[in-house]
């Protein structure tokens, strides 16, 4: 009993896995601001989003961060009611007892609007990763 081995196309297999590491390498930091900005830019449409107008939409945006495990798209607003909006603001509370900086009391419902819209798009940001990171990658 003889045994043939055709390692003809060895070479191409080869040759794509190292296409495919050096794209998803050339491409991690644009397909990671990508999905970024694409949350962002959901985040700015939806109808979830308190206060569409103003200044608290102006001020939702993505960033790129460098960390130690890679490029990382932080998204978010610096106005101070974000976390209010978020989580909700009680008198009767353990956070600040009720009452922000200026003395100022809340009773105010939470409206989450970050989390809901990242968990129903999370596919489509997926998709966007994944198209960049693959975008120069072909089979020989």
């Amino acid at each position: 009993m003889s045994i043939i081995t055709d390692f003809t196309d060895l070479t191409r297999v080869t040759a794509f896995l190292k296409s495919l590491s050096d794209g998803v390498v050339t491409n991690t930091e644009a397909a990671v601001m990508e999905a970024g900005r694409a949350y962002e830019a959901d985040m700015k449409e939806s109808s979830q989003t308190p206060l569409r107008t103003g200044q608290y939409k102006g001020t939702i945006r993505a960033d790129l961060e460098r960390g130690f495990t890679g490029p990382v798209s932080a998204i978010g607003s610096p106005m101070p009611q974000t976390l209010r909006l978020e989580y909700g603001f009680y008198e009767g509370d353990n956070y600040k007892n009720g009452v922000d900086s200026l003395d100022r009391h809340y009773n105010q419902m939470m409206r989450p609007h970050w989390r809901p819209i990242w968990d129903f798009n999370l596919p489509t940001y997926e998709r966007i990763m994944f198209a960049r990171l693959l975008k120069d990658v072909k089979m020989i």
